[in-house]
């Protein structure tokens, strides 16, 4: 009987641990090397440490990389997680507050409002309630999530969420099993930014938009008959727990029938409505769509700290929401650090400073280079003293078609030229963290990392700078010696 009991846990164990493995290889994750880290986003806000949550942020994508909980720490002593997602409705927000409350006690909810307007039962797909519910854990919420799940989509079942390798099974042919797990467990555990997603570029000079002069007719905004019967019940289930909820709209052309709707809204609730499109607090905030949007649907990281500055001085002054400090906020303060430092970079124009600010954190970076010997020996001698200075052997002086390729990592260059005249010129290799790069030389030089080209194929110095931390490229510029500026 004991053998028997041994022999059943041990196969119990194996299967499980087969099950889990499995799991991770075939579904689909998102870290910080995605265009969204929604799982790593999920994981990090259940190692946070029970009740230590003043405020949350839900919402879509224009919520996650709109607000910075280690902005409104910093400024004002307040604790807060974002868990907004790529293009999360409020069906998935309500259930995630209801989520949020397993765990945490929050005395604010910011919620972004860009679905209520943009979902109805025909938009309401699969891949976006997967998305932004598969990571969260089972419990009576997640499976009342599921089931509300399929009755909006009558294809979806409930085996298929219990077990996601039912749904994902067609992805073996296309992974390799060794390399998902590998890829899984380097990237867990590298979200430091509580929920906050960074976007660095800017939408750039005549991106502007006046809410006031935009649909002037107040009777046409149509939200999503669903979409609203789940913010009554958010708006219900925050009354219920004594939690202030707060509506917001992100600056991405808002219309004025949507402002008039979510304003007469809010005040039948009796709940603040703050529109960052409203001329008088886009002025009051000194928001520039230009330079302070990445699209215009999302804010950058300058956007950002002052949408989130405003919601800080809300919640400090309206709600006299008290400072204070917590371990959880002082441990990532430097990986936001790092990301201001990257803004800073990714918006720099100016070809001198930007190498100064690339020398600065040349620890984080891994920086690809490609040039041809003409244009490097054009360059003004400050630009080629700094290059001279991160450790590059430029092709000074030599045929001026020659091709020259460098890979720059804090322990020095790893560079190649070809002396040849007119012949092309490759080297590849792969990065400590498996991600893989290739450049190849022609009229203008490609650059690849995992296959995709970065470069932007002009003429002069390329650069592409990839962050080792998260594992992703956050600058493609270009410098061309006859400009006094860095293109993008």
């Amino acid at each position: 009987m004991k053998q028997y009991v041994i022999k059943t846990a041990a196969f119990s164990l194996i299967f499980l641990l087969l099950f889990e493995f499995f799991t991770i290889c075939y579904v689909p994750v998102y870290f910080e090397d995605s265009d969204w880290p929604t799982t790593g986003v999920y994981q990090a806000f259940y190692s946070l440490k029970k009740n230590t949550v003043d405020a949350v942020f839900l919402g879509s994508s224009a919520g996650n990389c709109g607000f910075i909980p280690q902005e409104l720490y910093n400024q004002y002593g307040i604790t807060s997680y974002n868990l907004s997602c790529e293009q999360q409705n409020l069906i998935s927000s309500y259930y995630w507050l209801r989520e949020c409350l397993r765990f945490q006690k929050p005395k604010a909810v910011v919620l972004e409002c860009k679905f209520l307007f943009e979902s109805d039962r025909e938009k309401l797909t699969e891949p976006w309630f997967r998305k932004a519910l598969t990571y969260m854990r089972w419990s009576s919420v997640k499976k009342e999530a599921v089931e509300t799940v399929c009755d909006i989509l009558p294809d979806e079942s409930e085996i298929s969420w219990i077990i996601p390798m039912i749904r994902f099974h067609s992805r073996w042919e296309e992974t390799n099993e060794a390399e998902s797990f590998t890829h899984y467990l380097s990237m867990t555990d590298k979200h430091h930014l509580m929920g906050y997603f960074p976007k660095f570029t800017s939408i750039g000079k005549g991106a502007a938009w006046n809410m006031q002069q935009n649909g002037d007719d107040v009777r046409k905004a149509n939200p999503s008959r669903l979409e609203l019967d789940y913010l009554d019940k958010i708006v219900a289930l925050c009354r219920n727990r004594g939690m202030t909820l707060i509506l917001t709209y992100t600056p991405c052309e808002m219309t004025k029938d949507k402002h008039v709707f979510l304003e007469e809204y809010a005040e039948a609730a009796g709940i603040p409505f703050i529109d960052f499109n409203d001329n008088v607090v886009m002025e009051k905030i000194s928001y520039s769509v230009s330079t302070d949007n990445e699209s215009k649907w999302h804010a950058n990281v300058s956007g950002a700290r002052k949408l989130t500055d405003y919601i800080g001085e809300y919640l400090s002054s309206g709600l006299a929401m008290e400072a204070h400090r917590d371990s959880q906020w002082e441990k990532t303060k430097n990986a936001y650090e790092n990301v201001e430092k990257d803004y800073l970079l990714a918006s720099e124009k100016e070809p001198e400073t930007y190498l100064t600010l690339l020398s600065e954190s040349r620890d984080r970076y891994i920086v690809f280079l490609s040039i041809y010997a003409g244009d490097a020996e054009r360059m003004n001698d400050r630009v080629k003293q700094q290059l001279t200075d991160l450790g590059l052997n430029l092709p000074l002086k030599k045929q001026w078609n020659q091709r020259y390729f460098a890979v720059l990592t804090k322990d020095g260059a790893a560079e190649n030229e070809e002396e040849k005249s007119g012949q092309k010129l490759e080297i590849s290799g792969r990065l400590a963290g498996g991600s893989s790069y290739r450049m190849e030389s022609g009229v203008n030089s490609v650059i690849y990392l995992n296959d995709k080209p970065y470069s932007l194929q002009r003429t002069g110095l390329s650069i592409v700078v990839y962050d080792t931390y998260r594992c992703t490229v956050i600058d493609t510029v270009s410098y061309d010696p006859k400009s006094s500026f860095l293109l993008r």
